[in-house]
């Protein structure tokens, strides 16, 4: 996409062509607005896929820190490193995000 917005003449590696006498194949992009609308269309899909990831991976990471590590730690029955042995860094990663 970035491409079809540049001119010919603006293109980066019109100036090594220049420099180097030597002539560099250019992209094909497509030309056309439906090609771009397409395009964006795919970037869009992209995008929400892997925000609706995300979304998933932090419910469940909520799941399992509020659904398990929270009661388990509140019982006192284990002590808190075999707590971070079975969860790992389940609250970190979770707090981080």
């Amino acid at each position: 996409m970035f491409t079809q917005q540049l001119k010919f003449s603006e293109h980066p590696l019109d100036q090594l062509r220049l420099s180097s006498g030597r002539s560099y194949p250019r992209s094909r992009t497509p030309d056309s607005s439906k090609g771009s609308r397409v395009a964006l269309k795919k970037v869009a899909w992209v995008i929400g896929e892997l925000l609706d990831t995300e979304i998933a991976y932090l419910d469940s990471l909520r799941d399992i820190k509020e659904g398990y590590y929270q009661p388990l730690l509140a019982l006192n029955k284990f002590d808190t490193s075999t707590l971070d042995t079975i969860f790992s860094n389940v609250v970190q990663i979770h707090a981080f995000h």
